[in-house]
C-alpha cells in the first residue's frame, strides 16, 4: 500500500482487503481452473438419432392413408393437450352393411355389432375394442373397467348378444380363475333350481368343457396379479365371459407374453357360445412396425358367409304364402274351375289328347303338361282362397297369469341379476369347490 502511495495511487483497506485506484488489488493472479472435460459417453445434441417409435395420436381432422378396399372408424381422445392416444377400427369395404358402430361416452372402447347374417349365430354379435391407459398416466380412472361394463350391460339389456372384446388392459391376472363355480347346496336352499334364466347365469361355465375348452388357465408371466388383473376377473365373473389366451389356437396351454416378452396384458375375451367358432388364436411375434412393446393378437372365426342378395331376403322374410283349402269356399273353388276364362284347362285336355295319339311319350313332355295342371289349380286356388303374411315371431303359449305381462316377466329378470351380481360381488375372490 505504501509503495503504491509513493508512486502517486490513490490505496486504502476496506474490510482487510487492498484497493488500488478503487480495484482490489491481487498479489498473485486468481487460479484459473482448467476446462471440463465431456463424458466419454456424451454425444453433442445434434448427433443424437432421432426416437425409432414417433408416439402414436389421432384426431377427427386427421386423415389415415389406408389400402382403396378399406375403412376405418375412430374414435378420439376428447380431453389432452396435445394428440395423442385414440382407437381406431379398420374393415373392409364389402362389410360396411353388416357392421354398427356404437357411438359411446367412454373413451376406453369402441363398440361394434356384428350382423348374424355374415356369423352363423342365433343373434348378433357385440365387438369390443379395448385401450385401458396405465394406471400412473393422467388418463387414467379408477372406474375405467367399470364403464367398459356399464356399457356392454346397456347394450345387452336392449337385445341378448354375444360378446367378443380384446386389447390392451393394462391387467396382470396371472393364472387366477375368471368363473365361479357356485354351491349346489345354496342353488337349492335359495330355489333357483325353478329359474332356468339364474341356472343357465351361474353354470355357464359349464359351456367351456362342452366345447372341449380347459377351465385352468396357464401363463408364462410370472407377474404378481394387479389391481387392474383383479377388476378384469371380476368383469369375466359377473358377466360370464372368459379369457381366451392359453384356452385356444396356438396359444393353447401356453400363455404367451403379449408386452416386451415381461408380461401378459393384452386379451381377448370370449362368451361361452363363440369359442366352438373360433377358428385361429395366437400371440404373434413382435414387431416393431406395428407396436414399440405389444405384440399382436391374431384371431380367425370359423362361420360360414352366407350371402343375400335384396330379393331372395325379401323373398325369405315377406313373401306371401298360398291359403291350401277352405271348406266354406268349397263351391266357389269348384265355379271358377268349370269357368276357365283364360282357356287354361283345355289347352290342358288338348295335350293330353295328343300326348295319346302319340306311340311314344317322352318324359319332358308329360313334366310340362303335368307342371301346367299344376299351376292352374294353384291360380284358381289363389283367386279364391287368398294369400296371407306368415307371422315369423309368434311367442309359444304361456302357462303365466294374465296379470304377468312382458314388462313382469323383465322386471324379474333383472331383479334376479341385480341380486346375483350384488351376492358375487361380496362373495370371496376365490374359487368356490
Amino acid at each position: 500500500m505504501k509503495d503504491a502511495r509513493q508512486k502517486g495511487h490513490v490505496a486504502h483497506l476496506r474490510d482487510d482487503k487492498l484497493y488500488i485506484n478503487n480495484k482490489r488489488f491481487f498479489p498473485h493472479p486468481p487460479p484459473q481452473m482448467p476446462p471440463r472435460p465431456p463424458f466419454q459417453n456424451q454425444r453433442p445434441m445434434e448427433q443424437r438419432p432421432p426416437p425409432p417409435f414417433p408416439e402414436t395420436k389421432l384426431s377427427d381432422i386427421d386423415i389415415l392413408n389406408i389400402p382403396d378396399d378399406y375403412m376405418y372408424y375412430s374414435k378420439i381422445r376428447k380431453k389432452c393437450k396435445r394428440k395423442s392416444g385414440g382407437i381406431v377400427v379398420m374393415y373392409r369395404n364389402k362389410l360396411k352393411g353388416y357392421l354398427n358402430f356404437i357411438n359411446t361416452d367412454c373413451e376406453f372402447v369402441q363398440w361394434v355389432k356384428i350382423s348374424k347374417l355374415i356369423i352363423n349365430q342365433k343373434t348378433d354379435s357385440l365387438l369390443g375394442c379395448v385401450y385401458i391407459p396405465p394406471s400412473n398416466s393422467k388418463y387414467s380412472t379408477s372406474e375405467s373397467f367399470d364403464e367398459v361394463e356399464n356399457e356392454m350391460l346397456n347394450i345387452k339389456n336392449i337385445e341378448s348378444l354375444n360378446c367378443i372384446i380384446f386389447g390392451d388392459f393394462k391387467a396382470k391376472t396371472g393364472s387366477l380363475p375368471d368363473y365361479i363355480i357356485p354351491d349346489e347346496n345354496l342353488v337349492d336352499i335359495f330355489e333357483f333350481n325353478s329359474d332356468e334364466d339364474i341356472l343357465s347365469y351361474m353354470f355357464d361355465y359349464e359351456n367351456l368343457p362342452r366345447n372341449s375348452v380347459p377351465l385352468h388357465r396357464v401363463t408364462s408371466c410370472n407377474c404378481a396379479p394387479n389391481n387392474y388383473g383383479h377388476k378384469l376377473l371380476n368383469v369375466c365373473k359377473r358377466n360370464n365371459m372368459y379369457i381366451a389366451n392359453s384356452r385356444v389356437g396356438n396359444d393353447r396351454g401356453i400363455g404367451k407374453k403379449t408386452c416386451n416378452d415381461t408380461s401378459v396384458i393384452d386379451y381377448l375375451l370370449l362368451s361361452s357360445n363363440l369359442f366352438p367358432v373360433v377358428k385361429e388364436f395366437d400371440i404373434m411375434e413382435f414387431d416393431p412396425l406395428v407396436s414399440d412393446v405389444h405384440c399382436q393378437l391374431h384371431l380367425v372365426i370359423q362361420a360360414p358367409v352366407i350371402l343375400y342378395n335384396c330379393n331372395d331376403e325379401l323373398s325369405q322374410f315377406c313373401s306371401e304364402k298360398y291359403v291350401k283349402w277352405r271348406k266354406e269356399k268349397c263351391s266357389e273353388f269348384l265355379d271358377n274351375v268349370k269357368s276357365d276364362h283364360d282357356c287354361q284347362l283345355e289347352q290342358i285336355l288338348l295335350e293330353l289328347d295328343n300326348l295319346e295319339v302319340q306311340q311314344g311319350i317322352h318324359q319332358n313332355e308329360m313334366n310340362k303338361v303335368v307342371e301346367r295342371i299344376s299351376n292352374f289349380f294353384q291360380s284358381v286356388a289363389t283367386k279364391t282362397f287368398g294369400k296371407y303374411k306368415p307371422f315369423k315371431n309368434r311367442k309359444p303359449k304361456s302357462d303365466n297369469k294374465p296379470w304377468f305381462n312382458k314388462q313382469c316377466f323383465d322386471s324379474r329378470k333383472k331383479f334376479h341379476k341385480a341380486r346375483k351380481r350384488k351376492g358375487y360381488q361380496n362373495a370371496p375372490q376365490e374359487n368356490t369347490t
